[in-house]
């Protein structure tokens, strides 16, 4: 009967000692505010880089088309108060134009790489410092662009480590893509260039067939402007999106 009752004193002392620690433990957390670290993933982080970029190409796109697939063109007539690119261009009467890249895709995506390449970067440093309770590490940027039917695909692969607390998040793909028609206006405006530099010169015209081109790509007004001295302005403009492209040709000139 005694070891029966040392057994059961032991026993509530143990059972004592477990409710006290539970009661300390209790304690601790209740009075206590350990610092709750958000997790970045609750933070869509490419969310606030990629819409940067995609502006940076909207920014200056219209203004690169209005000239003729060039920012500075060299050889170049003023039409409508504006600077646009010869495509097609002869000196002599008479003689058949000579084209020049204007209509080289890997031309034109190189270039408007280089005209933005400075406002993408901008796009990651206005995210860093737009960011300034995480700890944020970037890598080297690898950026192009790439001209697809329908759209103009926009390349960024840059490892950032983004940090706070114990929780970390590592972003590599920074991809995304304008919708756009300029894959259109290379094809078209390089078959427009395809007739006027093929043609039967002094006997034909030369102007390319508008109606026809028309006929074939109907999403597209396809017009020309000539002036007095046998310049050609031609325009291509997507009935959707009002996207326009212009580019000058001085071809098998009749004139005086």
């Amino acid at each position: 009967m005694k070891n029966r009752g040392k057994k059961s004193q032991i026993t509530l002392f143990i059972v004592l000692g477990i409710l006290v620690l539970v009661g300390i433990i209790s304690l601790f957390f209740l009075f206590s505010k350990p610092e709750f670290v958000k997790p970045t993933k609750d933070k869509d982080f490419y969310n606030e880089i990629t819409p940067c970029i995609k502006k940076t190409l909207e920014k200056v796109l219209p203004e690169y088309l209005e000239k003729g697939f060039y920012f500075d063109p060299n050889n170049k007539l003023v039409y409508q108060g504006k600077d646009v690119s010869y495509h097609c261009y002869t000196s002599a009467k008479k003689t058949i134009c000579t084209r020049n890249d204007a209509q080289s895709k890997t031309r034109i995506e190189k270039e408007l790489k280089e005209k933005i390449l400075s406002d993408v970067e901008n796009c990651f440093k206005d995210f860093k410092n737009s960011n300034p309770s995480y700890k944020i590490e970037m890598g080297e940027l690898n950026f192009s662009i790439e001209i697809v039917p329908k759209r103009i695909n926009l390349k960024a692969k840059r490892e950032i480590k983004i940090s706070k607390g114990e929780s970390e998040q590592i972003i590599s793909n920074f991809d995304s893509y304008l919708d756009s028609s300029l894959w259109d206006l290379i094809k078209i405006s390089n078959e427009i260039l395809n007739q006027e530099s093929s043609c039967n010169c002094p006997v034909d015209s030369c102007t390319a067939d508008t109606i026809g081109l028309m006929n074939k790509y109907n999403d597209y007004a396809i017009t020309f402007f000539t002036g007095s001295k046998g310049d050609r302005v031609y325009t291509i403009k997507d009935y959707y999106n009002k996207t326009k492209l212009n580019f000058a040709v001085k071809n098998c000139d009749k004139t005086p």
